[in-house]
């Protein structure tokens, strides 16, 4: 396989690449200099200079709470840009893999989601993000789109980095307590990822590391973890209030990637416990 990564400067896109090239592919990455996907031709003219088999795209504007003042610009990059990739990949024959997020639904069942379940978006980012998977699909009917969520990992801002900045300069911290979802370690989804694209999957999949928390609870494992004093405070969704509204209880069923005969990922405390010890090694 020969994976462009589109988005390969952000922190799954750089994973991708570094998963590809240790399972023994090839991977070439693109990052908006190279191929925007808001411009007609780019990702057709990368997928051509590079000889691609299979193309996967991490490009997106992921400014949640911004994208309720650029709406437009959020569409532009996650739905019509998606869509056009997704097109311009189905055009030279080669599979197409889309990476999309639990923002697209409004967090109110329990349950959590399957892949099956409508999305029902409740801010300007997750209607682009939702909208985005719409055209991907509509452009290439036999795309794979990926959900994911709460992903963390190194090369890129994230929860686990801001917590330990954070922790580093106070001694107490207030965290949300009534938002649930499963924290994802970038190096887990790629791999994941990787397996998807030998297989040339399809549909929609759900990718999480197992298992549900709270951003309090994933920021105490972080701090117990990370042997850090720090005070942690449960404050409510409401203590912080955001342009965007969050989605509380959008937790990921990850069943088309167990129904393929898959093991579930691993625990996300686990993925954290190795991310931190290898962050530490390279530190």
């Amino acid at each position: 396989m020969r994976g462009l990564v589109l988005g390969a400067g952000g922190l799954l896109g750089q994973e991708l690449c570094r998963e590809l090239t240790q399972r023994g592919h090839q991977a070439v990455a693109c990052v908006r200099s190279d191929a925007d996907i808001t411009i007609d031709g780019e990702v057709t003219s990368a997928i051509e200079s590079s000889g691609a088999t299979h193309v996967f795209n991490c490009a997106a504007y992921t400014a949640v709470d911004l994208a309720e003042e650029e709406e437009g610009v959020a569409f532009a990059v996650n739905a019509a840009g998606a869509g056009r990739a997704a097109r311009e990949a189905a055009a030279e024959g080669l599979p197409f893999f889309h990476l999309s997020t639990e923002y697209v639904f409004d967090g109110t069942q329990q349950s959590g989601y399957s892949e099956g379940d409508d999305a029902k978006p409740l801010s300007a980012y997750g209607r682009s993000k939702a909208a985005g998977e719409r055209r991907v699909l509509e452009a290439h009917s036999e795309a794979c789109i990926v959900r994911t969520q709460w992903l963390f990992g190194a090369g890129g801002g994230n929860f686990v980095e801001t917590m330990l900045r954070l922790g580093s300069e106070r001694s107490e911290l207030s965290v949300v307590n009534d938002q649930f979802g499963s924290p994802t370690w970038s190096q887990d989804l790629a791999a994941s990822l990787v397996t998807l694209g030998e297989s040339n999957a399809k549909g929609i999949y759900h990718l999480t590391n197992s298992e549900t928390t709270s951003w309090f609870g994933f920021a105490r494992a972080i701090f117990e973890l990370a042997e850090m004093d720090v005070m942690l405070r449960p404050v409510p969704t409401v203590a912080f209030p955001r342009p965007a509204p969050r989605p509380l209880h959008a937790v990921l069923q990850n069943n088309s990637w167990q129904s393929d005969g898959h093991r579930a990922l691993r625990s996300w405390k686990a993925a954290l416990a190795s991310y931190l010890a290898a962050r530490k090694e390279n530190t």
